[in-house]
This record gives C-alpha cells, structure tokens and sequence, in this order.
C-alpha cells in the first residue's frame, strides 16, 4: 500500500508540474513577443518564438507520458498485486476503473482543453511570428529571410506539432 501511495505521489507531483510549465510558457511566449512587437519590430529573431513553444509542448507531453506511463504501472502490476490482500482490495482498481469508464464514454475534459490550448496558443505564436516576418511594419520592406527558408521553418515546425498531436490525442495507447 506504501508503494502505491509513493506513485499516485508521483503523479499527482507530475501533474502540478505540468501545469507550471504550461503556465511558464504563456507568461515566457507573452514576455517574448510582447519584446519582439514592440522593441524589435521586423527582426527576424522572432522566429525563435515558435520553437520556443514547441520546446515547451515537447516538455508537456514528455511529462503527459511520464503520468501515462506511472499509471500503466500500477496497474499492471501493483494494482494486481492489491487485489490479493483484503486489506487493500477497495484501493486496488484505481487505473482499471479509470480505464473502465473511459470505455463507456468518460472523457477528461479538463486535460483534453489544456492540451488544445496549450496547442492553441503554439500555433498562434507561430502565425504571428511569421506575419511579422513576411510582412514588416515599415512600408516597402522586404522581408529579411528567404521565402524558401520561411517554407523550411514553418515545415519542421508543422511536423513537430504534427507528431505531438498525434501522440497525444490519435494514437492509441499500447498495454
């Protein structure tokens, strides 16, 4: 019973931090671009702001597998150790209920619009930072970036979300 209070610890200490680095990267991308808006209107140096939160949602979901993971453990193994002591038999099917329920339609909302916000909030980033590339503020500039480099840029960027988002929302979880 020590052992799977130790890991819903863990959980539950994956999950705070999951928020804080959510939380981190609205106040760091908003710091950021507020920066690039109003100092440094033009400058190419924007383009690190997209990256920057794909950094951050690459942490998120690292962390969303770590939960994922712990989770899976207990029950596959000390959940079905519990069902074998009656003094721990009421605890033991922690993760198969929640398991259960989403089989018949339970869905975690909560989780589900963090994660679309959090993507949300990455692809803005991305739209307004190439705007601002593409076209600068000072009339009849021309943007500073190759349009083939822009192309580049915006290709691993759609891949990287690409990938996040098909492993966190499509893909189905193995056993």
């Amino acid at each position: 019973m020590e052992y799977f209070r130790v890991l819903r610890d863990e959980i539950i200490e994956a999950q705070k931090l999951r928020i804080q680095v959510g939380l981190a990267k609205i106040v760091f991308l908003g710091t950021l671009l507020g920066f690039f808006l109003k100092d440094a209107r033009g400058d190419t140096a924007i383009l690190i702001c997209p990256f920057v939160a794909l950094m951050f949602d690459c942490m998120v979901y690292g962390l969303s597998f770590n939960i994922r993971d712990v989770g899976n453990y207990i029950r596959d193994h000390v959940e079905r150790e519990m069902l074998f002591d009656p003094a721990t038999m009421d605890v033991a099917l922690w993760q198969t209920h929640r398991a259960d329920r989403n089989k018949h339609g339970f869905r975690d909302w909560g989780r589900i619009m963090f994660r679309v916000g959090s993507y949300g909030l990455s692809i803005l980033v991305a739209v307004v930072s190439f705007f601002q590339v593409i076209h600068p503020r000072t009339a009849g500039a021309t943007p500073s970036v190759p349009n083939w480099w822009l192309v580049f840029l915006i290709l691993i960027l759609a891949l990287g979300w690409g990938m996040l988002i098909w492993l966190e929302f499509l893909k189905k979880p193995s056993r």
